[in-house]
């Protein structure tokens, strides 16, 4: 009976610390997770960072090398959005980069990669679709952007840089979506 009595009492011990290690690895674990979220997510709209972007692109284009695919770069711009901070404040100016995030994350795939650039300036890598019906889902995005935002005047301005056809480097490919995106700018405001 006393050995029964200390097995029972062993294995309840042994229960107890199992559960409070599996408790401490699952912490652990927890803060890993938010370690790794926070060192590639934009802390305001949730979308990858920069870094984080560049890294992944990196590795995209050495795939498409070997796999001699396209793939494209989106730069986009939210047209009058300093207007916004300047009148109604950062925190509405916030507002306007978290709705629009959530805008890309809708209107993009799943797959497909959108970054925070920097202030109101977004990236996103979309590879197996010809550069047509990604000018026209822009038009579509823009569209949605400035119903979106009707009463701030805000619209978005984008520009594409094509792998392998424009560039093979990561930050001329960048550049090239960067100068594209404002040619476009620059056009919308002629048409005014």
């Amino acid at each position: 009976m006393r050995e029964f009595i200390k097995m029972r009492l062993l294995q309840n011990i042994l229960k107890e610390v199992t559960q409070k290690y599996d408790e401490f690895i699952q912490e652990q674990q927890d803060i890993i997770d938010l370690t790794f979220e926070k060192a590639i997510k934009d802390p305001l709209t949730k979308l990858y960072n920069r870094q984080y972007f560049f890294d992944f692109l990196q590795k995209a284009l050495e795939k498409l090398k070997r796999t001699k695919q396209k793939g494209f770069i989106i730069f986009m711009d939210l047209d009058n959005f300093k207007t916004v901070n300047d009148t109604l404040g950062h925190e509405r100016g916030d507002t306007v980069l978290k709705d629009f995030s959530r805008i890309l994350t809708t209107h993009f795939r799943g797959y497909d990669v959108i970054a925070r650039y920097g202030g109101d300036e977004f990236l996103a890598y979309v590879e197996n679709k010809d550069k047509e019906t990604i000018r026209k889902r822009l038009k579509e995005l823009n569209q949605i952007v400035t119903e979106h935002f009707k009463t701030l005047r805000i619209s978005v301005s984008c520009g594409i840089s094509t792998f392998p056809d424009d560039a093979t480097e990561v930050q001329d490919l960048i550049n090239m979506a960067d100068n594209k995106m404002y040619e476009n700018k620059k056009k919308k405001k002629t048409k005014r």
